[in-house]
Formats: structure tokens, sequence, C-alpha cells
């Protein structure tokens, strides 16, 4: 990751019901753009509860590459485990500018849903560039 933004809002009901607070409650958002060989490869947007990461908008130069070390580090947070979903989509206007791409673009959303020891952690949205996405599975039998 390249670039990153902390600031607090309100979440959507979708994001709020997995975090088990109040629609009106504000979360931490951590907006970011993975970069890869000089190009943009995924604008991605975290949601994370306040009460569990208290002054999370000060530190954010420190965890420009490793969200999940960060917080290891600072709040002793560790995940415990995730749910993902991929999905297709279109790039909206915003992903446009984000990723360099044409507004209704295909993009890969991956979304993931985090916990940790203390209950929900983090709900993950991350738009990634079809162009430059591939995905590898291996299965054994």
């Amino acid at each position: 990751m390249s670039y990153v933004h902390v600031d607090k809002t309100t979440a959507s009901c979708k994001v709020c019901d997995f975090l088990s607070i109040p629609v009106s409650e504000e979360v931490f958002r951590i907006q970011s753009l993975s970069i890869n060989q000089g190009q943009p490869l995924a604008f991605i947007t975290n949601y994370m509860r306040t009460d569990l990461v208290p002054g999370l908008e000060k530190y954010s130069d420190e965890f420009q590459n490793d969200l999940d070390t960060f917080l290891q580090d600072r709040y002793q947070i560790t995940m415990t485990k995730a749910n993902d979903s991929i999905t297709a989509c279109s790039a909206t206007l915003v992903d446009s500018r984000m990723l360099g791409v044409s507004v209704g673009a295909p993009l890969i959303t991956l979304t993931r849903k985090a916990y940790s020891s203390k209950g929900p952690l983090e709900y993950r949205i991350s738009k990634i560039r079809a162009d430059r996405f591939s995905l590898e599975i291996d299965m054994k039998g």
C-alpha cells in the first residue's frame, strides 16, 4: 500500500450490522490505494469500531504496508478468522479516479469480514482492477 487516509464516518447498515454497532455510531474508515509496479491495483476501504482501536487516526503513517501487523503490535489485536467474498462489479466514478480506469470498467470486489478474539474486527471492501487480477487455487484430493 502506498497511500492511506483515516477518518471517522458513519457506515452503511450492512457494515454496522456486522460490527454490531448502532447505525448512528461512528467507525474508523481507512482508505488506501495499493500500488504495484507503479500502477494502481486496488482501492481498499476498511471499517473498524472506534472502541477497538482508539486514536487510530494518529498512526496512519505506521501501517502503510501492513494493517494486520500494526494492529497486533499497537493494539494487541490479532485476526482469528475471516470470510472473503469475491464478486464482479463496474467501476464507479470514485473507483475510476482512484484506479485509473474508465467508469463502468470491470472490477473485482473482495469483501472481507474479519474477526478477532474480541468479536467482529473489520469490514473490508477491496475494489481490484480486473485487468491486473488473477486467482490461483491449488486443490488436492
